[in-house]
C-alpha cells in the first residue's frame, strides 16, 4: 500500500507540473522485483525537476491551520526505503525502493 500511495504522488506531480506548455508527452513506469525489494522507476520527458530537493513542510504557528498541499514528497521520503533521482537524456527518473517479503502469501 505504501508503494501505491507514493507512486500516485509521484505520477500526480508529473501530470500537474512537468509540462507547463502542455502538448503530448510520456510517462513510463517500470516495476522490478528482486532480492527482497520492489523498485519503481517513474520516467517522464518533462522539465528537469529533482523531487528530493523539495524542502520539508513547515508547520504553521500554534493555533493556525495548515494550508493544504506541500506534504506529498515529504511523505514519499518517509514511506520509501530509498528515493533516487537522475536526469538521463532529457528524461526525469524518480526511483522508489521498498523492502518487502516476496513470494509468500496466505489463504
Amino acid at each position: 500500500m505504501q508503494l501505491q500511495v507514493t507512486l500516485d504522488e509521484i505520477v500526480s506531480n508529473v501530470i500537474k507540473y512537468a509540462w507547463p506548455e502542455g502538448g503530448s508527452h510520456e510517462i513510463r513506469i517500470r516495476i522490478t522485483v528482486e532480492g527482497g525489494k520492489v523498485k519503481v522507476d517513474v520516467a517522464d520527458d518533462g522539465m528537469s525537476f529533482d523531487p528530493r530537493d523539495t524542502a520539508p513542510p513547515v508547520l504553521p504557528p500554534s493555533g493556525q491551520r495548515r494550508r493544504p498541499g506541500g506534504v506529498g514528497l515529504h511523505m514519499v521520503r518517509q514511506l520509501m526505503d530509498a528515493f533516487e533521482y537522475a536526469r538521463i537524456d532529457g528524461w526525469n527518473h524518480s526511483t522508489l525502493t521498498k523492502q518487502c517479503i516476496i513470494g509468500t502469501h496466505t489463504k
